[in-house]
């Protein structure tokens, strides 16, 4: 049930009544776990039909492990659409929940955060690979602290070269001043992104990261992506329902299937 989120998602990553971590099931999935060029596994999942669309994808982990939830099954959809998706272990296979220490979100989001972790996955591990296999453009794709993480590679001039739009699901991006040490705001960063953005926010996320919000406004307020950056807020959807809500319940199957669609429809327009 939501709302049993642990004390280390609670208020600075994940609003109060999110949904908690989800297990996943360990079969049925299409990809398979390889060594990437800097040593990092990722699960990696090609188009069922053997085709070379020269497109790929990749996607981003919430503080859980990057195996965990609906992650695999979404990544499974995605390139059935015709993506070549790549899912890097971004911590190594760690998890919030192993660690006690008193600031512990902190910490965790300076050890694994953009600049000391994920723009190193992307350089030394995703790009050499979806090079490998003939992806000439991706997209990027983050669930919560994994939406933060894509929003700040937005603005990266040197990826942005491969990486053309970006989704934000449930984002957190208010996890932008405990890297910082609250000298910087997500509105900073709304300010250096380069590509289009599609952010699909909860009833209970931030208001900025929603429709009418200061992030939207930024992002509107840049002409050469103006008309690619969009917002869908799920009123009725808490934060994680994406990749962890439960659905058994026909409103969150729906909300999920909605946001696949959404993003689908965002990838094929910005990656044509």
């Amino acid at each position: 049930m939501p709302g049993e989120a642990s004390s280390a998602m609670a208020e600075e990553c994940c609003p109060p009544g999110s949904w908690p971590a989800l297990m996943s099931d360990e079969s049925g999935f299409r990809g398979v776990i390889v060594k990437m060029a800097n040593g990092a596994d990722a699960y990696v999942v090609a188009p069922s039909d053997g085709s070379t669309t020269g497109k790929g994808l990749v996607i981003c982990q919430d503080i859980y492990h990057y195996l965990g939830g609906r992650c695999r099954g979404i990544a499974d959809q995605m390139a059935d659409a015709g993506y070549f998706v790549v899912m890097p272990s971004l911590a190594g296979g760690d998890t919030i929940e192993n660690h006690t220490m008193p600031d512990k979100l902190g910490w965790w989001c300076k050890t694994y955060g953009f600049q000391s972790a994920f723009r190193s996955h992307l350089l030394e591990g995703v790009i050499p690979l979806m090079r490998e296999k003939g992806v000439e453009k991706a997209g990027m794709m983050g669930f919560c602290w994994g939406a933060y993480l894509v929003f700040e590679a937005s603005g990266d001039s040197e990826l942005t070269s491969i990486f053309k739009a970006a989704i934000s699901c449930h984002p957190s991006y208010q996890l932008h001043p405990l890297v910082f040490n609250g000298h910087s705001e997500a509105l900073d960063l709304a300010e250096k992104v380069l590509i289009p953005q599609l952010l699909c926010s909860a009833g209970n996320d931030k208001d900025y990261v929603r429709e009418g919000g200061s992030i939207i406004t930024a992002l509107k307020a840049k002409p050469e992506i103006a008309n690619n950056c969009k917002v869908a807020n799920f009123d009725d959807m808490l934060h994680g329902w994406v990749n962890r809500g439960d659905v058994s319940r026909p409103e969150v199957e729906a909300g999920v299937k909605e946001a696949v669609q959404l993003s689908l429809n965002f990838l094929k327009e910005t990656l044509s």
